[in-house]
């Protein structure tokens, strides 16, 4: 995790990943800020050039959501959103925001990623570690939406330590 000295935030830089409904899959590297105060799983800056081009080249439809007030909010809606190679969501609405903010990287990482499972904010050493679920009753809590996919991953005691540069 690094600190972004003009706004505060914190952000994590990982891989992000689509796959669209045919099964073709897009991945980049993506710097996400981390915002807990966010209800959405992803939500990215699309007005940003790079972030534009990585979703046209997933092929995934935009949709148009409606806020309460009716104002519209394009959507797109991958089969699988895979975060670090490792954490994979499906069915899961992606927003696209275009309204452009003075924030750094390419977008949200929000709250539904991050209660999915248990996680350290460890400030002083920039690092963000993500605990496995640890039994399966805690697997079933986690959701049907929500899976670890790479081979060989850690065990349930240990974590996931990601630490950006």
């Amino acid at each position: 995790m690094t600190r972004d000295e003009r706004s505060g935030m914190y952000c994590l830089q990982s891989s992000l990943a689509f796959v669209n409904d045919r099964g073709r899959r897009v991945a980049e590297p993506a710097e996400l800020v981390v915002d807990l105060g966010n209800a959405m799983l992803l939500a990215l800056f699309a007005y940003k050039p790079e972030v534009k081009k990585f979703v046209s080249r997933s092929r995934i439809q935009e949709l148009e959501g409606r806020t309460s007030a009716g104002k519209r909010l394009p959507v797109i809606r991958p089969a699988e959103v895979i975060f670090m190679d490792a954490y994979t969501f499906r069915g899961q609405p992606v927003l696209l925001l275009e309204n452009r903010m003075r924030l750094p990287g390419h977008g949200f990482l929000g709250i539904r990623f991050f209660e999915r499972f248990r996680v350290i904010f460890d400030f002083r050493r920039s690092r963000l570690r993500i605990a496995e679920p640890l039994s399966a009753a805690d697997t079933r809590a986690a959701g049907p939406d929500c899976s670890r996919t790479v081979p060989g991953s850690p065990d349930a005691t240990r974590f996931l330590c990601v630490k950006s540069r």
